[in-house]
């Protein structure tokens, strides 16, 4: 009796502290906000995997977007404006002018 007691113990003991497997995706932003460094009315929050919304100001611009885990394009609903960016660390940059190439605008994890 007390072997079958020691082995149920030594089951619920090792059934109880095993981990569960962390399914998060290194590759996805759901659930990440960004804030622009040099002006903080300006951020990104991306709601889900595929959708994020652009807040200006007081104006926010839903869109969607893909990302492989490094570069990525967020596509704006109402203008079907296209934003290509990239994701290093803690820092999202994006040429937010179209006119100007080389216009690096970066934002900050928070």
């Amino acid at each position: 009796m007390k072997k079958i007691i020691l082995i149920l113990l030594f089951l619920s003991i090792t059934v109880t502290s095993c981990n569960k497997e962390d399914n998060t995706n290194p590759n996805s932003l759901e659930g990440t906000h960004w804030v622009k460094t040099t002006d903080s009315s300006r951020h990104f929050t991306f709601t889900s995997s595929t959708e994020c919304v652009y807040v200006e100001d007081k104006y926010s611009y839903p869109g969607t977007y893909v990302f492989d885990g490094s570069n990525g394009t967020i596509i704006e609903t109402s203008s079907n404006f296209n934003l290509s960016f990239n994701v290093n660390g803690n820092i999202l940059s994006a040429n937010q002018d179209t006119d100007d190439p080389d216009f690096e605008a970066l934002y900050k994890k928070q």
